[in-house]
């Protein structure tokens, strides 16, 4: 491995993980855009966590990029989502299985996707 790929491997399991899901553009299909919009709405309903906007976003990526997640991001949603609301892990086991069900659906490769942009700024650098 070369010292390149090194770093790049470092900074991939260090500072992306397990934010990478949020790297990719939007899929554009309005179908796929519904069905999560739809249960994003049910999740707001059986969750007793105040859901704002930028976790609303956050939990959205999580579903439209399910098949992306590493398997112990996966293994440990429900933990997870807890970090992100602030509410009890134990309440949120069914709504981790919904975005499981859901994000497991949508096969990540056939949608095109808006394009993205990411902006290291100079505190982050």
């Amino acid at each position: 491995m070369t010292c390149f790929q090194t770093l790049l491997a470092s900074v991939e399991e260090n500072w992306l993980f397990p934010w990478e899901f949020l790297l990719p553009g939007n899929i554009m299909d309005k179908a796929v855009v519904g069905s999560i919009t739809r249960l994003l709405t049910k999740i707001e309903k059986m969750s007793d966590c105040d859901i704002t906007p930028p976790i609303r976003g956050v939990l959205y990526k999580l579903v439209e990029n399910y098949n992306m997640l590493q398997e112990r991001l996966r293994n440990n949603l429900a933990c997870f989502i807890a970090f992100l609301t602030g509410a009890p892990e134990e309440s949120l086991s069914d709504v981790a299985m919904a975005v499981a069900q859901c994000g497991s659906a949508i096969d990540v490769l056939s949608f095109k996707r808006s394009p993205t942009i990411l902006v290291l700024d100079q505190v982050s650098q």
